[in-house]
């Protein structure tokens, strides 16, 4: 059995208004040739389908034109997707009756029974075992908390999840051929992983929704040969264990997603696999540089220019400068929107980003927008507009849970 696992696909995403459905499309037709050409059986996606809980109708055409495809793949036995924190439950719901009648599992139930199930082939004969375990939200799985203590919750929660993936164990045991190779896909924020923006010089920051940070991969349902997760956009594997493996955003979704991308590719033998990782051609062209003042920013735009591989030559380079001057040059964003025109591949500056810590006001020459200013440059400016001269010290608690809203919201995705 050949197993294909990938996860966090993000489909609608926009970035500051620009839609890239492109590169979705260029995703889907790459998995769609992997499948045919290296004969997959079963295809797993680990949540996260759209970027967004509400889709437009192009974006859901984007993601059910691949399902289509899928579908009329005559070696690809099942497709099993299960629902992430962006997603909207109901909304993938909609079309699961008629997916199924093409072998498509779309599972975003929290009750067990609707987890846990066997795959057949077109002879009816059973090859794998799953346990599709979607992102689990605080009212799934305690919706009567019975504590108002933050440290309180976070415990009710995770004994509360933990009673799940125990009752999930007892399935298993009681219903289940464990001869069977058992695959679990789960979308969560496991003990051991990192979520690092890999922005040098940022300070790293676990990324979690809701009151309950990580989950403890011993506390994970037991009898499981290999684990395929999604949340976390770096491909990874967890605590050291080859059967806990996030496959990663197959798609840089963001400035900060420098790490290669993947898929991973299973060749179970029984209950036995060897893995692989196939890493995947640029889908969409993110580049970063940091500069300070116009002639710098020119300088390595031309260099750039020059030195840049792109795997998809007809698409657009998207470009986020980072401006380290204490003072800003006048018309910047439009001298530089003129000088990209001159070079010979398609840039497209999606942002001009202060990296400052004065005190910014647009004066004489000095042109600033919002775009330009990161939320925290924007809550200091507003909050010294009130008469608070000593933010940094005498705000010292504001400001921890601004930056605890700011978690909370990169984690939401929005």
């Amino acid at each position: 059995m050949k197993v294909l696992h990938t996860s966090d696909l993000h489909i609608g995403k926009n970035l500051h208004k620009h839609r890239i459905n492109f590169a979705h499309e260029h995703l889907f037709n790459y998995l769609i040739d992997t499948i045919i050409k290296d004969e997959i059986d079963l295809l797993l996606i680990s949540g996260d389908i759209f970027d967004t809980s509400y889709v437009s109708v192009s974006t859901q055409k984007v993601f059910y034109s691949f399902l289509d495809r899928l579908s009329k793949i005559k070696t690809l036995k099942d497709t099993v997707i299960i629902s992430g924190n962006h997603d909207l439950p109901s909304m993938l719901d909609l079309a699961t009756p008629f997916l199924e009648l093409s072998n498509i599992h779309i599972i975003t139930s929290i009750n067990i029974e609707d987890q846990i199930f066997t795959l057949k082939d077109k002879q009816s004969v059973p090859y794998c075992n799953i346990i599709a375990i979607p992102f689990l939200r605080e009212k799934d799985i305690k919706p009567d908390l019975e504590s108002d203590n933050i440290l309180d919750i976070q415990k009710e929660l995770e004994t509360a999840l933990i009673n799940h993936y125990k009752k999930v164990d007892e399935y298993i045991i009681n219903n289940l051929d464990q001869k069977l190779p058992t695959i679990s896909l789960m979308h969560l924020f496991a003990t051991g992983s990192s979520s690092s923006t890999e922005i040098e010089g940022e300070k790293h920051r676990d990324i979690f929704v809701g009151k309950l940070k990580t989950i403890n991969t011993n506390t994970f349902p037991n009898n499981i040969d290999y684990y395929a997760l999604g949340h976390i956009h770096k491909p990874q594997i967890v605590n050291k264990d080859e059967r806990i493996v996030y496959s990663g955003s197959p798609i840089s979704l963001n400035f900060g997603e420098k790490t290669a991308k993947q898929i991973i590719e299973l060749d179970f033998n029984n209950k036995e696999f060897k893995k692989e990782k196939i890493l995947l051609p640029k889908f969409l062209n993110l580049e970063q540089i940091e500069a300070e003042n116009i002639n710098e920013i020119k300088e390595k735009l031309t260099q750039l220019d020059k030195d840049i591989q792109i795997d998809y030559k007809e698409d657009p380079i998207y470009l986020e400068i980072i401006y380290k001057s204490n003072t800003i040059e006048s018309s910047i964003n439009d001298t530089i929107e003129e000088f990209v025109k001159t070079l010979k591949n398609n840039f497209k500056i999606l942002l001009i980003k202060l990296d400052t810590k004065i005190t910014i006001t647009e004066t004489q020459n000095n042109k600033v927008t919002l775009d330009m200013l990161n939320p925290k440059q924007i809550f200091d400016m507003t909050f010294k507009d009130t008469g608070k001269d000593k933010l940094y010290i005498d705000d010292e608690e504001v400001y921890n849970l601004f930056d605890q809203v700011l978690i909370e919201v990169e984690a939401e995705g929005k």
